[in-house]
């Protein structure tokens, strides 16, 4: 509510009792019953009465607008690996991939110190997901994972991967949720046992039109995105295909899934959509920087790292409209990894730092 509304409204009312108390009606019942506006309760009472009033115009006035953006906060950079790419949390902490050193470290959130290195092997990418118990990490180039045991700080064993026909199996990440496990690679998505890692089933395998570019695993859908923009939802336990949606905005480069709707982003620009899971239909889509980095889904906000006129920005939006709900200028160039660590999103940067923003 602005002060000049409130001030405008309390001289307006003086200016009407004025009016009323030098001639009107109300004014001469008054006088012949002895009442007086200057009465201290009559005029408590009136000072009520105003603010009630002025509190309900305000309210009324701002009825129907979103609330402006909140502010967020850059309160500290962090120096924890040399080559920081890709973040995830799980087990009480941050797990950071290093590939040049080949590590995944385990950082505290409350220190912010670093404490366990875990070496995997060095590689272009490591892709870091939790599974169970366990943090599970494919090997790239190799049918095989490692099994990361969070109580040791580890590699408690290596998985090979193989097709249910014994063919080795390359995957690229592994997508977990509502019980169920899959490894996504050039091939297609292949069912783990969430226990072992044996391959169960092989689903959204190339055809010769067409393959696969990109999956999501829901809460009671598995969908595949396919190189000629098409949809497929599969059953998220057999892999079979239950249906196709409306093909994908032009240009989409990946979907994710959240819940039972999905969604999605093209490679070359800084818009960003949600679709039905159902139908494929657009809920909303938002045009939010020139060009998206890095994204992270925690609860009901989506946070985006973009870039908008050649510098960086964290971004907030709600998940169930799109409508900006926080931004904040980050003072640096190009994103590795993003995650919301409790109050604060940590943001991995191009130059080996770790920059923490509270919200």
């Amino acid at each position: 509510m602005r002060e000049d509304f409130v001030t405008r409204l309390k001289l307006q009312l003086r200016d009407a009792a004025e009016r009323e108390a030098r001639g009107g009606v109300v004014a001469h019942t008054l006088r012949d019953t002895r009442w007086r506006l200057s009465s201290p309760v009559i005029a408590a009472a009136c000072g009520v009465l105003l603010l009630a009033v002025a509190a309900l115009a305000g309210a009324l006035a701002l009825r129907g607008e979103d609330p402006p953006p909140a502010s967020l906060s850059v309160v500290g950079e962090l120096k924890l690996t040399g080559n920081p790419e890709g973040m995830v949390t799980a087990f009480g902490s941050v797990w950071i991939a290093d590939p040049v050193a080949g590590d995944v470290v385990r950082a505290d959130p409350a220190s912010r110190r670093v404490l366990s290195r875990i070496h995997v092997g060095s590689r272009q990418r490591i892709m870091v997901t939790r599974v169970g118990g366990e943090l599970w990490v494919p090997e790239e180039g190799k049918p095989a994972l490692d099994r990361i045991d969070p109580a040791t700080n580890s590699v408690r064993a290596r998985v090979r991967l193989r097709t249910p026909d014994g063919r080795p199996f390359q995957a690229l990440e592994v997508l977990t949720g509502g019980g169920v496990v899959w490894g996504i690679g050039s091939e297609g998505a292949l069912r783990l046992d969430p226990q072992t890692g044996e391959g169960l089933r092989l689903a959204g395998a190339p055809s010769a039109e067409t393959e696969a570019i990109g999956f999501a695993l829901g809460e009671d859908g598995l969908w595949a995105l396919r190189s000629d923009r098409s949809i497929h939802r599969l059953d998220p336990h057999t892999g079979a295909e239950s249906g196709r949606l409306r093909d994908a905005p032009p240009d989409t480069g990946f979907i994710f899934a959240v819940g039972r709707d999905l969604l999605a982003a093209p490679d070359r620009d800084g818009s960003f959509a949600r679709l039905d899971g159902t139908t494929g239909r657009v809920e909303w889509e938002r045009q939010v920087g020139d060009r998206i980095n890095e994204f992270s889904v925690d609860g009901d906000v989506l946070w985006l790292h973009t870039t908008v006129g050649g510098s960086d920005r964290l971004t907030a939006l709600a998940l169930d409209s799109g409508r900006d709900i926080g931004a904040t200028e980050l003072g640096t160039f190009g994103s590795t990894g993003l995650a919301a660590v409790g109050r604060e999103v940590w943001v991995d940067t191009a130059a080996g730092r770790t920059v923490v923003v509270r919200r």
